[in-house]
């Protein structure tokens, strides 16, 4: 109650919370950041989604990180979450932008 202690209720954290922070590091071209939010979301239990995939790959394209955006499609591969155009254009771009073509 009024003057009492104050207690901290801690939320779950959601798909758009982490959808939210991936984003915000994807903008600030932080790739290493969307890379371990996408891990932590994993292990949270919190179901990835397009949306999250997108904005993290945009991360790996502005770092110019191919290797982390081939893992990024092959992960959402094995959860049976289908890599949308952007994701795939994005992908492509990043490994031009590197010149690393396997």
């Amino acid at each position: 109650g009024p003057g009492g202690p104050t207690r901290l209720r801690l939320q779950r954290p959601t798909v758009v919370s982490f959808g939210t922070a991936i984003n915000v590091c994807a903008k600030g071209s932080r790739w290493e950041e969307s890379s371990l939010l996408l891990r932590d979301m994993i292990w949270a239990l919190v179901e990835t989604n397009q949306v999250c995939c997108d904005a993290a790959m945009s991360a790996f394209e502005r770092g110019r990180s191919w290797e982390q955006a081939m893992q990024l499609v092959d992960g959402m591969c094995a959860r049976s979450l289908e890599p949308g155009q952007f994701t795939r254009l994005a992908m492509l771009s990043s490994c031009e932008k590197t010149l690393q073509w396997e």
